[in-house]
């Protein structure tokens, strides 16, 4: 026993052994005050900063035993997302600090750890549609491998391949059972305004990022599949939408849903539908020569429409746009014969000042309307 010591005292006074070893021996112990093996417990604080509440453990302080394992769940308000932990005297060590739930030890003494929330940002704009070019529905994704206990800088990492899927689902890419990583990329097509919010659930680390600004964090290594959320307000329209992920030793799971009850969109998974990728397929089928971009007509000026078309036994309906892509309005519906391939039209300006504009755009499109499309650069058009 520690700090304790044994003194014996032997009265050699019997014949009988078994009479010296039961009434001629006295042990006697003698202790500094502290019981034999007592453990050493500190008072671990658990504190919330503004935006966010603690959920486990369930009241602070508490008291714990030195280096004992004790589970610290962060859970971010409506507006908010968790950034990290902050420890005041580094008598603890924490496991993942940038993980909303982790485990703390204490080594050395009492201590306060407190969770930091950031708010969403705000002020997403959609992406604008000039910018866009072909979309096909998908999302693309490069695959890493390497050993990480947290997201790692994956711009600064090779990747072993590169493709497209469906979804941000890790079972949709081709991967290694541990110790792998996958950036998924695209743009996420928002059909009405409103209040999303989104969901990341993954075993282990995961973020979710809308025009690059971090919405979900939910990173570190989680046993089993962890979900964390976050509500913005968005407008209608594209954002570029990017999911970062990596596996350490858990079973592989990522999965991204979003919900917005308010316009009767339940939680649903974020798939093909409302996920798009840049067109990477063949070569496109309609391309316009004329306008090039840059061009300046004049109310009343004939506008010379030029376009190739490689499927030449069908219709294209041409439109103009005045707003730089936002809205178009049909001037003319032009019937292929069988042996051209090269479409054109003259369409008269017509003298009407609110035509004047320096954001305007011609787009072919398939008839009927939905298939190939193809959209020129900006020109100009003034008064006459």
């Amino acid at each position: 026993m520690e700090n304790c010591r044994f003194i014996k005292h032997i009265t050699p006074t019997f014949t009988s052994a078994v009479a010296m070893c039961l009434s001629a021996c006295t042990v006697f112990i003698a202790c500094n005050g502290k019981f034999p093996n007592a453990p050493v417990t500190y008072q671990l604080t658990v504190l919330a900063g503004t935006g966010g509440t603690i959920t486990a453990p369930s009241s602070s302080p508490v008291t714990v035993n030195k280096d004992a394992a004790t589970t610290i769940t962060a859970s971010p308000n409506t507006g908010y997302i968790f950034q990290k932990w902050t420890v005041t005297t580094e008598s603890a060590t924490i496991a993942y600090k940038n993980a909303a739930s982790t485990i703390v030890r204490l080594t050395a003494g009492n201590d306060t750890v407190q969770a930091v929330f950031v708010p969403v940002p705000s002020g997403l704009n959609p992406v604008d549609p000039a910018d866009l070019g072909r979309l096909e529905p998908g999302v693309n994704y490069n695959y890493y491998t390497g050993s990480w206990s947290s997201l790692p800088d994956f711009s600064a990492c090779v990747p072993e391949a590169s493709d497209s899927c469906g979804s941000f689902d890790v079972s949709e890419v081709p991967h290694r059972s541990t110790n792998f990583g996958i950036v998924f990329g695209g743009y996420l097509n928002i059909p009405y305004g409103g209040d999303y919010t989104f969901y990341a659930k993954s075993s282990d680390g995961s973020a979710l990022l809308l025009n690059d600004s971090v919405i979900i964090d939910n990173d570190g290594i989680h046993s089993s599949p962890n979900e964390a959320s976050a509500t913005v307000t968005l407008a209608e329209g594209k954002y570029l939408i990017s999911v970062q992920y990596f596996d350490a030793t858990s079973s592989p799971a990522c999965t991204v849903s979003y919900a917005c009850p308010s316009i009767g969109i339940d939680k649903t998974t974020i798939t093909n539908g409302i996920l798009y990728r840049p067109f990477t397929g063949p070569v496109p089928k309609i391309i316009i020569t004329s306008p090039a971009g840059g061009e300046t007509y004049h109310l009343g000026d004939s506008l010379h429409v030029r376009w190739i078309y490689r499927h030449f036994d069908d219709m294209v309906y041409c439109d103009i746009s005045i707003d730089n892509g936002a809205n178009y309005t049909l001037i003319s519906q032009y019937a292929f014969a069988h042996t051209d391939t090269n479409g054109h039209m003259d369409w008269k300006i017509p003298v009407n000042d609110s035509l004047v504009t320096q954001q305007a755009r011609i787009r072919v499109r398939d008839y009927p309307p939905g298939g190939d499309l193809c959209v020129s650069n900006a020109f100009s058009i003034d008064s006459n």
